[in-house]
């Protein structure tokens, strides 16, 4: 959206607002306009990564936990991979992913 709102010379709340409850026909059919703009992050590094791809990065790491890894761990973890998120925002994406909470992951290591 901000890329969009730059080449438009606006404010990106503006494009925000306007794709907002609005729709697109496409091939593989109707879809939410906003659907076509990705959320994102900026990394310590400079780069971008997409929150598709922190949410494949969480599920990676709870794919490979030993033993079950809390929200503000994974938040550490990003963090050392130069992802700044909030431990708030991982629980929502964990949710997503329909990954049950660490308390109860622990159960199947024990």
């Amino acid at each position: 959206m901000r890329a969009a709102a730059e080449a438009l010379n606006i404010h990106p709340s503006t494009v925000s607002r306007y794709v907002s409850d609005r729709y697109i026909q496409t091939e593989a059919g109707v879809m939410p306009l906003k659907r076509m703009f990705s959320t994102g992050y900026e990394t310590d590094t400079g780069g971008s990564i997409s929150s598709e791809e922190v949410k494949r990065k969480i599920a990676a790491l709870i794919q490979n936990e030993t033993r079950a890894l809390s929200d503000q761990k994974l938040t550490e973890l990003l963090g050392h991979e130069g992802i700044p998120i909030s431990r708030r925002t991982v629980a929502k994406y964990r949710e997503q992913l329909h990954i049950p909470e660490s308390r109860i992951r622990e159960r199947q290591y024990t």
